[in-house]
């Protein structure tokens, strides 16, 4: 039986390390300041007629949900609008939250108003299950409380959950399942496990009881009975904020309510654990350990001292371990605040800079909580030598959907059809192919995931991409990931719908809602996403040490322990192709000839656009040379895919995927020959040719909404002499600030650089640029504006374009 020595050092005053400034009471005393504002019956009807839209009109998951869990939730708000006048305030949002919850989608959510929704409620220690026997147990004690509640101190991290409001723990969890938001059966647990001891009440009530009654059991056996109070938190900036809450775009900016949720009370308790062990260390040398485990046969890895990165979910550590290198990647979320691009280029640099003399890479995705699909499929493209096909996404094909869709042709196409159907209709996808094709192999070691139930939504697409493509093995502390798999849409994004219906966007004190509206399937066997997660290759029981002491890994150690036994491992730098550069720009008609150093590649495979095009061997001092053909296009874009082989691997499945891609621009024309309109030629990367730029009135005009997700483009092929010249313009652009860019670049001797930085902002003026420095030359100009995924201002208009 294994012992745990825990040090605690009860003289010791924790008020040291008070949290972020917010106000903390005990329910009992701040109970009467958690209330609702009253709802007129008119607001009540408005709530509930949001809510028949969003489950009839828009929500994907309904028929699949009400056929698992027999439940009708539109039959439900027909029962509350029959009796909505009778009820209260709290009886009339505790019976939406029970609809929005029957469902057990943790995309589907009702949000309760503020001042209520700013109340978090906490017992003064966490819960946390390990499989071993099945147990609950004590993972953290807040020790910050100790003046207020002074018994917290008799509890010990560790300590085994017997019952619960003299309840056994598989009774105190049932008792709460009409309340618990989930549907794999360890998801429901883990978030059952929560909700013993966590409720934020935006999506909770407040507890009943001020306290609850604990029966729990120490390592020695020795079983004892505490009542625990309850705790309440609450930000003044909350309840009282200083400047009004920003609303637009609320979809894409601030996340699901759900991923919020878990994002803040991942915080709470870290910041907890993390001050409690930086007061104690400054106070007492435990050589960066808490617990002591007797059992010496148990190997750790030491996960402390992680390197953060620009990206902030972003940890990484490299290890020598029997005899092989070895790289830790934590990640804590697929959330990109500062864009897709950049998150993915920074998880490119670490493996590239930190983690490329590594053979093995387990990338950890324990409680991420999920963020921008885009991130989660292109992070994918960086780690595996196969192709990476886009998600098959599906959606609801009726008149509202179609307003979300009008100006995105591929949507469209599959709605339009079925607009009379409200049938499901796909598959699309939200990350391109082209998108997904572009993106290179950077790691080209071997690659495993670690998960558990708390890996969801973009984190459950992330692992279903990468076991579909590249075939990982997925360790896991649970049987599953989450299983919600999916894109949600809040009110607010859903605004051009009720606009339609002409009915306000803005539901009565903010109330929010928000639902399921594309799911995704499975790219080799087309199953549902949603409910199931994606299952565990190999299963790793957590122990007691692994939940109370995470810095110190068992499960982490056994993983590497794993494989150190795989045949054949290479570092990763071991493996590579090197070209000059990723992007190509010739004119049509002409040849590309790439040449290149290689190690550990003996041949490799070329397809341009998905399509097989020619072999190349590399010769005896590991050159590598690529001839490939252009067409005679007047402006595109390929992808050339190449895929490496090596002799020793028996199957001949590749080790390497590199990508380029290559630009074939349109003809020069003489300067003296050339309309700056007329001779413009465009090109919409990567999605669809109705959207971009067009020739109006002697203007290029990109129409605005303008398509998300996009690089349009305009561009002028032109041989200067050798006289001095200028490009001039009017331009009236209106692009969505801060998210989508306007720019203008010269393309010369196949190298780009910016003639007009990028600009958001919108702006309206006359606008001259000097191009002395490129006389004599042949050059390219683009006029280029490219979107981010989600929305779009009034577009722009270039007028009065000359170049003389």
């Amino acid at each position: 039986m294994q012992k745990l020595i825990v040090v605690i050092l009860l003289s010791l005053s924790f008020s040291a390390f008070s949290a972020e400034e917010k106000i903390v009471k005990l329910l009992e005393s701040s109970r009467s300041e958690i209330n609702f504002k009253p709802l007129s019956n008119e607001d009540k009807f408005v709530i509930i007629r949001h809510a028949k839209i969003l489950f009839s009109k828009i929500y994907v998951n309904l028929e699949h949900k009400m056929s698992l869990y027999k439940v009708d939730p539109i039959n439900e708000l027909t029962k509350i609008e029959q009796n909505y006048q009778s009820m209260d305030d709290a009886q009339f949002h505790s019976s939406m939250l029970a609809v929005f919850n029957s469902v057990k989608d943790y995309h589907v959510n009702y949000t309760f108003p503020k001042p209520y929704a700013c109340y978090k409620t906490a017992l003064p220690l966490a819960f946390q299950k390990i499989e071993a026997g099945n147990k609950i147990i004590v993972s953290i004690v807040d020790l910050s409380k100790k003046d207020i509640y002074p018994d917290v101190l008799k509890i010990t991290a560790g300590d085994e959950l017997v019952s619960y409001n003299k309840k056994n723990t598989t009774e105190a969890l049932r008792s709460r399942s009409n309340f618990i938001n989930a549907s794999t059966p360890d998801a429901m647990l883990f978030q059952g496990v929560y909700d013993l001891y966590w409720r934020g009440l935006s999506e909770n009530l407040v507890p009943v009881d001020n306290s609850v009654q604990l029966e729990l059991k120490k390592a020695t056996g020795e079983v004892y009975s505490i009542t625990v109070p309850w705790f309440s938190n609450v930000y003044q900036s909350c309840l009282n904020p200083k400047v009004p809450e920003e609303t637009k775009g609320l979809g894409k900016k601030l996340g699901n309510p759900k991923e919020m949720e878990l994002r803040e009370r991942h915080k709470y308790w870290k910041d907890i654990r993390k001050n409690f062990l930086s007061f104690l260390r400054s106070k007492i040398k435990l050589k960066n350990k808490l617990i002591i485990n007797a059992d010496a046969k148990i190997e750790k890895i030491d996960l402390t001292n992680l390197n953060a990165t620009k990206h902030p979910s972003l940890f990484w550590k490299a290890f020598h371990y029997q005899n092989e290198n070895f790289g830790y990647l934590k990640l804590q979320s697929f959330d990109a605040e500062k864009g897709v691009n950049a998150a993915v280029s920074e998880v490119s640099s670490v493996l590239r800079k930190n983690l490329s003399e590594t053979s093995a890479l387990v990338i950890d995705l324990r409680g991420n909580y999920g963020g921008q699909i885009s991130f989660a499929e292109l992070m994918a493209t960086l780690l595996t030598p196969m192709p990476v096909r886009p998600l098959p996404f599906y959606i609801r094909a009726n008149d509202l959907i179609l307003v979300l869709f009008n100006e995105d042709a591929t949507w469209k196409d599959l709605i339009y059809p079925n607009i009379e159907t409200n049938h499901l209709v796909g598959p699309g996808v939200l990350t391109t192919q082209m998108e997904l094709t572009s993106s290179s192999q950077v790691y080209f070691g071997k690659v495993v995931l670690l998960t558990n139930s708390e890996c969801f939504s973009s984190c459950d697409l992330f692992a279903a991409t990468m076991k579909d493509n590249a075939k990982v093995t997925i360790y896991g502390t649970d049987h599953s990931t989450f299983g919600g798999g999916a894109n949600v849409w809040s009110i607010d994004y859903l605004a051009p719908v009720f606009k339609a219906l002409n009915i306000p966007a803005t539901l009565p004190q903010n109330v929010g809602m928000r639902v399921t509206g594309r799911h995704a399937h499975r790219q080799k066997t087309n199953l549902l996403i949603e409910d199931l997660g994606v299952a565990t290759d190999i299963f790793l029981s957590e122990n007691t040490e692994d939940v109370v002491a995470p810095e110190s890994s068992s499960v982490v150690a056994r993983i590497f322990k794993d494989l150190s036994k795989t045949p054949g491992l290479k570092n990763s730098s071991q493996i590579s192709i090197k070209f000059d550069k990723d992007i190509f720009q010739k004119h049509g008609g002409e040849n590309l000839v790439i040449t290149s150093s290689t190690s550990n590649i003996d041949q490799v495979a070329v397809f341009k656009n998905n399509k097989f095009l020619k072999r190349f061997k590399v010769d005896s001092e590991n050159k590598l040379s690529i001839d490939l053909p252009l067409a005679e296009a007047n402006y595109g874009v390929d992808i050339f895919e190449i895929y490496g082989f090596n002799k020793d691997t028996a199957t001949r499945t590749p080790v390497l995927r590199k990508s380029i891609v290559v630009e074939t621009l349109a003809e020069y024309k003489k300067i003296e020959e050339l309309n700056p309109i007329e001779d413009a030629v465009f090109t919409n990367f990567p999605k669809s040719a109705n959207c971009g730029w067009k020739k109006n009135d002697n203007n290029l005009v990109l129409s605005g909404p303008y398509c998300p997700e996009m690089k349009m483009e305009a561009n002028e092929s032109i041989e200067l002499s050798q006289n001095a010249h200028k490009v001039s313009f009017d331009l009236d652009l209106d692009a969505e600030p801060n998210f989508d860019f306007f720019e203008i670049v010269v393309i010369s001797d196949g190298i780009e650089e910016k003639l007009m930085a990028p600009t958001s902002q919108p702006t309206t003026g006359h606008f001259e640029f000097n191009l002395d420095k490129y006389a004599g030359k042949k050059i390219d100009i683009k006029f280029r504006l490219t979107s981010d995924e989600a929305g779009s201002g009034k577009g722009a208009i270039v007028s009065n374009l000359a170049i003389k």
